[in-house]
C-alpha cells in the first residue's frame, strides 16, 4: 500500500514538472494609446505590435554581447531566445553627444543596475532588428525604464 501511493506520488511529481516545463513562453505587455493589456506568446508573429507604444514586462539581461529582454526568468535562465528582444535603447539627444562610449555608459546606468530584474520598458518593437547574430525576435525600442510589473494587467 505505501509503495503504491509513493509510486503514485512520485509519478504525480514527474508529470506536474512535466508540464512546467513545457508551457510556452510568452511576455505581457499593455498597448498604451488603447489601454489594452496583451499576452505575447513565445511562438507569435510579434509583427502587428510593431511600432506600437506599449508597456512591455520581462527580465533584463545585460552581458558581453547581450542587452535583451526575457518573458520570463526562466527563459533568461535557458537563454531562449524565442522569447526574448534584443534591447534598443532609445538615448536622450544630450548623452549622444560624447558619441558611442556614451551612449555605452547610459546603457550602462539604466540597464546594467537591473541585471536579471524583472521590469517594465515602455517603448516600441522593430522587427527588422534582431540583435547579436541575429537571434532575437525583435528589437525593443524604449525610452523608459521601471521596477516591476504591469499596471492593471493580470
Amino acid at each position: 500500500m505505501i509503495k503504491s501511493r509513493t509510486v503514485c506520488f512520485i509519478l504525480l511529481v514527474l508529470f506536474i514538472t512535466s508540464c512546467a516545463n513545457n508551457q510556452r513562453g510568452r511576455f505581457k505587455a499593455k498597448d498604451i494609446k488603447n489601454n489594452k493589456c496583451i499576452v505575447i506568446q513565445e511562438d507569435e508573429d510579434i509583427a502587428p505590435y510593431a511600432g506600437k507604444l506599449i508597456e512591455l514586462e520581462g527580465y533584463i539581461s545585460y552581458r558581453f554581447e547581450e542587452g535583451a529582454i526575457y518573458g520570463s526568468l526562466r527563459d533568461l535562465k535557458k537563454i531562449n531566445y524565442k522569447n526574448a528582444l534584443w534591447l534598443c535603447p532609445i538615448v536622450p539627444e544630450k548623452d549622444t553627444i560624447g558619441g558611442y562610449g556614451e551612449n555605452n555608459r547610459y546603457i550602462d546606468d539604466i540597464t546594467g543596475k537591473r541585471n536579471k530584474k524583472q521590469v517594465v520598458l515602455s517603448g516600441y518593437i522593430d522587427t527588422s532588428v534582431h540583435g547579436h547574430n541575429g537571434y532575437y525576435k525583435g528589437c525593443f525600442s524604449y525610452f523608459n525604464i521601471r521596477d516591476g510589473k504591469i499596471k492593471d494587467c493580470p
